[in-house]
């Protein structure tokens, strides 16, 4: 008898795993952010805000250092292609000789499994925007 309920069970797994479907979790890609902190050190006040369509990042703006950023167009097209569910943020108050005082940016998408792809951008206090290259990405 426990052999016949071992080749049923077996049977049954046989013919049931082609017909089971696992959920599968997806991407939910922000629309619009707007995140906004009080700082830390010297930074000031720093909020981050844009929107975000099928083609990718399609705008960015930062205000922090008592001054507001815009991504420029030609960094927008860097981003194209990229679609992130997540977003990061950090602030260094760096050297005048290296532009100063730098709020970092990085767009995430990723699943409960951790992060799948990123993109970095800097925008430092003279105003100057930087695609970084992302470690391990």
């Amino acid at each position: 008898m426990r052999h016949l309920l071992r080749l049923l069970a077996a049977l049954f797994c046989a013919y049931a795993s082609p017909h089971l479907h696992a959920s599968q979790e997806g991407a939910l890609l922000v629309s619009e952010f707007a995140v906004s902190s009080q700082g830390i050190g010297s930074s000031g006040p720093v909020r981050v805000s844009g929107t975000q369509r099928s083609e990718g990042i399609v705008s960015l703006r930062v205000q922090a250092f008592g001054r507001e950023y815009v991504l420029p167009a030609a960094l927008v097209a860097e981003l194209q292609g990229f679609h992130a569910n997540g977003l990061l943020f950090s602030y260094e108050s760096g050297y005048k000789e290296t532009g100063g005082r730098t709020v970092y940016l990085g767009f995430v998408r990723g699943f409960t499994t951790g992060v799948q792809a990123s993109k970095h951008v800097s925008v430092s206090e003279s105003g100057e925007f930087k695609l970084l290259k992302s470690a391990g990405r």
